[in-house]
């Protein structure tokens, strides 16, 4: 379940101390990938429409009892996969999901970026820092339609919403000599 990885995300961001406009803006696009992908492997749009689908995410996401954040939270606060999977008795479902789901991704030629920085992160060793500055700076796309009835892709950054975490990150680094 892809929900499992936004909240690992979403840990991360608790680690490092964001605040919630980018935890909401997180999850605005993790349920963006969860519809995305689940569509492209036949789904219908309205499953993703529901209080269910908001809800499990939302839960997973905040809940100071869920495992999913509270294993990215560990990471967010500089321990390493392995530390992680040491510190806890009961199994995280994220990190499995993470690899499951980008394969499922790439074979259905979906774009997932949240689910792609989390495993660069789990298993490429990837700086956090750097993941969720990647991830938060990434130009939104969406379509419009134009007056010719045509589709066309806009580019909307999030550089207001790195700006304001900019500072966070760099005191983690400097704590963590990372």
């Amino acid at each position: 379940m892809l929900k499992n990885v936004i909240a690992l995300a979403a840990g991360m961001c608790y680690g490092f101390g964001f605040g919630d406009n980018t935890k909401s803006t997180l999850l605005t696009r993790g349920r963006v990938e969860i519809s995305r992908l689940g569509m492209a492997a036949s789904a219908e749009r309205l499953t993703f429409a529901g209080l269910s689908d908001s809800g499990g995410l939302i839960t997973t996401s905040f809940s100071r009892h869920s495992r999913n954040r509270a294993s990215g939270e560990k990471i967010g606060q500089a321990m390493s996969l392995r530390q992680v999977l040491e510190s806890t008795e009961k199994v995280a479902e994220d990190v499995w999901t993470t690899t499951s789901s980008r394969e499922l991704a790439q074979k259905l030629s979906v774009a997932v970026p949240t689910t792609d920085e989390v495993n660069k992160v789990l298993f490429e060793e990837k700086d956090p820092r750097h993941a969720v500055v990647d991830l938060i700076t990434r130009g939104k796309k969406r379509k419009r339609r134009s007056h010719r009835g045509d589709q066309q892709s806009l580019s909307v950054p999030l550089a207001q919403v790195a700006a304001a975490n900019m500072g966070r990150l760099m005191d983690y680094g400097a704590k963590t000599r990372l």
